[in-house]
């Protein structure tokens, strides 16, 4: 168990790496959350932000590695689905991607707003926007089985 001393050191130090990332300080940022995850490994927040950092960096493979180590840790949280999806999607991995949005959707809690906001507004218009792409047409099964899921959801 983690003491509430060590707790506001974590959101001290995760504050001061945002604040650096804003203000482009990239690499000190960095460094400062590659400490905060190699103490508490098993804390996901540092590796969403160092893959928002590698993102930014175009260091697209490491973004998408550390996305996936976020949601290895916190499997239904939104927002590290979401940046995890695309990270795939932009090095070409779409079957991974959709496979990421299925996975979600399995673990997903549909009583959040925020994750309903993310699913319906996201990956609903993702999905239905590669539906109707001449290029994607090879995922047009997983992607209607995807889509289907939705809807069934959001009647709940």
């Amino acid at each position: 168990m983690v003491s509430e001393l060590i707790r506001t050191k974590i959101k001290k130090d995760l504050r001061r790496a945002v604040e650096l990332r804003d203000s482009g300080q990239l690499m000190k940022a960095e460094q400062i959350l590659q400490n905060i995850a190699s103490k508490y490994p098993d804390y996901w927040l540092p590796y969403l932000f160092l893959g928002d950092i590698y993102d930014d960096l175009e260091r697209y493979q490491e973004a998408a590695d550390m996305f996936q180590k976020a949601v290895t840790i916190k499997p239904n949280y939104a927002i590290a689905s979401r940046t995890l999806f695309h990270a795939q999607w932009d090095l070409g991995k779409e079957k991974e991607a959709l496979e990421e949005i299925r996975r979600f959707l399995s673990v997903a809690d549909w009583n959040d707003e925020k994750t309903k906001d993310i699913i319906m507004e996201d990956y609903q218009d993702i999905l239905q926007e590669l539906f109707s792409h001449k290029d994607y047409q090879e995922h047009k099964e997983t992607v209607q089985k995807l889509l289907s899921t939705i809807e069934k959801y959001k009647q709940v």
